[in-house]
């Protein structure tokens, strides 16, 4: 896998998931939004890092429907495992093309990004910690200027280019 400052950036879609409408103050047509940006946006040798909560995570006719969405979604599809993400690794790449990868670290010239679900407690071996799971709540564990949150609540519900989060920060 290659991530580079073109790289599209998501997290937290939560595909299905029809709680997340009130908990987050989702449009109720919050799945269409961003089905249609995603397809508006990422062409199919595009890279996409989605770091997790892909979808809901019970079985069901929303997980088969949840499952249909994400698998016609364009790209090279990688994410890190979010704690809605119960299918298995195999499942992962067969039902929705999306290959799980661990979290991880990347230089960028001489800075270093980390890649989470989770904001990560700062820990100097990372500049920027660009992580998900938070929507569009604080999260008092982050330290101001180290976290950048690309829950999609945040990002106008579309993937965003690595080197738009980045802006100015490498």
């Amino acid at each position: 896998m290659k991530i580079d400052l073109d790289t599209w950036i998501v997290s937290d879609t939560h595909f299905r998931h029809k709680n997340i409408i009130k908990y987050c103050n989702r449009p109720m047509n919050h799945d269409t939004i961003m089905v249609n940006n995603w397809h508006d946006l990422v062409k199919e040798d595009d890279t996409v890092l989605h770091l997790g909560d892909l979808m809901v995570w019970w079985a069901g006719a929303e997980q088969e429907e949840a499952i249909q969405m994400a698998s016609e979604l364009p790209g090279k599809k990688y994410i890190l495992r979010g704690n809605h993400d119960k299918l298995s690794a195999e499942e992962f790449v067969v039902f929705t093309g999306f290959e799980i990868i661990p979290e991880f670290t990347q230089t960028f010239g001489r800075t270093k990004v980390r890649f989470s679900h989770y904001p990560q407690p700062y820990d100097f071996s990372w500049h920027w910690n660009v992580h998900g799971h938070i929507h569009n709540n604080d999260d008092p564990t982050s330290k101001p200027g180290r976290h950048i949150n690309v829950s999609i609540e945040v990002m106008d519900y579309k993937p965003v280019r690595l080197r738009e989060v980045l802006n100015g920060k490498i």
